[in-house]
């Protein structure tokens, strides 16, 4: 029954990338929320010669995309572009589009177009008409909920006389054309606009195809398994390999073993899909969700707990790694042990999967589905091999006395993956994830005590208690500090200059002062600053001593203060030389008050 519900998973998956593949055709750019129409007019009123190609997009209600530089997120529009029989890429000027908030990540600015917009394409000196271009654009397509990537193929022919094309000076877009044209060298100096034709150290492993992508994607899955940067959950698949072995009866344990590998394949498959949602969805890149902080920590938590759960402390409902126990639910907790292998795995990277997902990640969301479950396939393969041949169970060694040990060396495993995992986290965020961390130890014992010798109400209490600590904790955790826009950067120049024109908060704080980290997401908040900055047109800067600062130390001792935190209230004009300093912990209360009786 196993043997035929494991070859079905593999047939069904089989028919599914086989689907995908036919459904790329039906991927058409008709599709896309957008219109598109090229012009092409004469640039020089004495030479004919000179012409430029603008194309013009038209972006139907409710869409965006991403500007050629698009900011903090989201894929860069480009429009690659060649005349026909000519292998050089055309040079592109892009708009530099509207700066704001992201529609879905408000915590990152980002430069879009909305409405419409036109990309410009001088075309090269002599060029004339009747003339053919192909070009292809490239764009992210986001509304308020969702997002897309769009490839569209939008070749050019026009056949008007030369000396019949408009005459660009009097087109609308005129003025943006040479704005652009005066500050492309700058830009290109400072913003990366590079143009390269790389040559690949192995170019006939390149991906060219649909065919060439899932292949290599399934040897880039096998390989990924024996990666270095996997080595983190090895420690997870051992043990769940060990626990799903531990029956006496050789039916059970065979049959254990299979169902394990199957399940455990199963979810290696289900995150594999998910990211090619995500990712097609989006057009982000391979382990961006690494690139967000909270799903980072959140791993960090869980990881945590989950080495916590084999020193013993409490067991958890679904994912127990525990050998001498035998799990309520033993397919569920091997669906989502594959899950959290594999999604601890994301980051890596290995041969042959940087082409294959540089070729996937620039498709429609259809043909990256098909690749990435290629990529699963390729990684579930020994789960399945496994599975087919169940009798090779009998090769893992029998429980006994030494399961401790592993339980042990496993748990402290998982806590040199936390490490891992913190060390990749933003400087602003270890301090919060620790104390997670420190806070998560003591709501673990406290479930560990909740066992069924207590009794219903003592078991409530005692699970309560666990939830409300650690609840406290990551709300105060992920109350964001005040961010840099908000806070002007002390130079001791500026300062005396600014001194009594305007009321001034200086705050002294630094990286390695755990009060000022309080302060920052109790006090001085996002919200608060920018609420006071409206009411009391009040100037924050920001003393940062994490490394020596000789004029930040100089102001703190003219201050009278030796240690921080230490903030100080400017007034204006001559009281701006007897400012109101608040030393260590003091309440928003306090420095509001203070504002409002120097704004009166």
């Amino acid at each position: 029954m196993i043997r035929k519900f494991g070859f079905s998973i593999f047939i069904s998956t089989c028919l599914l990338v086989i689907f995908i593949i036919d459904a790329q055709a039906q991927f058409q750019p008709a599709s896309l929320p957008a219109d598109t129409r090229w012009e092409v007019a004469s640039i020089s009123k004495t030479d004919s010669s000179q012409l430029l190609a603008v194309l013009h997009v038209t972006l139907h209600d409710g869409w965006h995309t991403y500007a050629h530089i698009p900011g903090d997120l989201g894929t860069p529009t480009t429009l690659e572009a060649q005349l026909t029989g000519e292998q050089k890429a055309l040079r592109v000027l892009y708009p530099e589009g509207k700066t704001g908030k992201d529609a879905l990540n408000p915590n990152f600015t980002v430069n879009t177009y909305d409405t419409s917009f036109a990309l410009f394409i001088p075309l090269p000196q002599g060029t004339t008409t009747p003339l053919t271009m192909k070009a292809q654009l490239k764009l992210l397509f986001c509304s308020d909920t969702s997002c897309m990537p769009g490839t569209i193929d939008i070749p050019l022919h026009t056949g008007i006389a030369t000396e019949e094309l408009p005459d660009a000076h009097d087109m609308p877009w005129w003025p943006q054309y040479q704005q652009l044209l005066a500050q492309q060298p700058a830009a290109a100096k400072t913003t990366g606009q590079w143009s390269f034709e790389p040559v690949y150290q192995q170019p006939g492993l390149e991906v060219t195809g649909m065919f060439s992508s899932i292949l290599l994607g399934l040897l880039a899955g096998l390989i990924l398994n024996v990666m270095p940067c996997v080595l983190p959950v090895v420690s997870i698949k051992l043990s769940s390999l060990m626990a799903s072995s531990a029956h006496h009866d050789e039916q059970n344990k065979n049959k254990a073993f299979r169902e394990h590998n199957l399940y455990f394949s199963a979810g290696i498959l289900t995150w594999f899909t998910a990211l090619a949602l995500l990712l097609g969805l989006t057009g982000q890149a391979w382990g961006v969700i690494f690139q967000t902080p909270e799903v980072v920590i959140a791993l960090t938590a869980m990881v945590f707990l989950l080495s916590l759960s084999l020193f013993g402390l409490f067991s958890l409902p679904v994912i127990d790694l525990k050998i001498g126990t035998h799990s309520k639910n033993p397919r569920a907790q091997a669906f989502f042990t594959g899950v959290l292998a594999t999604l601890l795995a994301t980051p890596c990277s290995g041969p042959f999967l940087g082409g294959v997902l540089g070729w996937a990640l620039t498709q429609p969301p259809l043909v990256i589905m098909a690749v990435f479950l290629s990529i699963g396939m390729g990684m579930a393969v020994p789960y399945v091999l496994l599975a087919a041949r169940p009798g090779l169970v009998r090769f893992l060694p029998k429980p006994g006395p030494w399961v401790a040990l592993v339980e042990k060396g496993v748990g402290f495993f998982l806590i040199g993956t936390c490490i891992y995992l913190i060390n990749i986290l933003p400087q602003d965020r270890v301090l919060p994830t620790l104390l997670i961390l420190w806070v998560a130890a003591p709501a673990a014992w406290l479930l560990g005590l909740a066992n069924p010798a207590k009794t219903g109400l003592q078991r409530l209490a005692l699970r309560a208690a666990a939830i409300g600590i650690l609840a406290a904790s990551l709300a105060w955790a992920f109350v964001p500090a005040s961010e840099t826009e908000h806070w002007q950067t002390f130079d001791a120049h500026r300062f005396s200059r600014q001194l009594g024109r305007k009321v001034m908060v200086v705050d002294f704080t630094a990286d390695w002062c755990p009060t000022c980290k309080v302060l920052e997401r109790t006090v001085l908040t996002e919200s608060n600053i920018t609420r006071w900055q409206t009411d009391y047109d009040v100037q924050f800067i920001k003393v940062d001593l994490t490394e020596p600062n000789q004029d930040g130390e100089r102001l703190l001792h003219e201050l009278g203060a030796k240690s921080i935190p230490t903030a100080a209230v400017f007034p204006t004009q001559d009281k701006g030389k007897r400012p109101h300093v608040l030393r260590d912990l003091f309440t928003k209360t306090q420095l509001e008050n203070l504002l409002q009786s120097y704004t009166k």
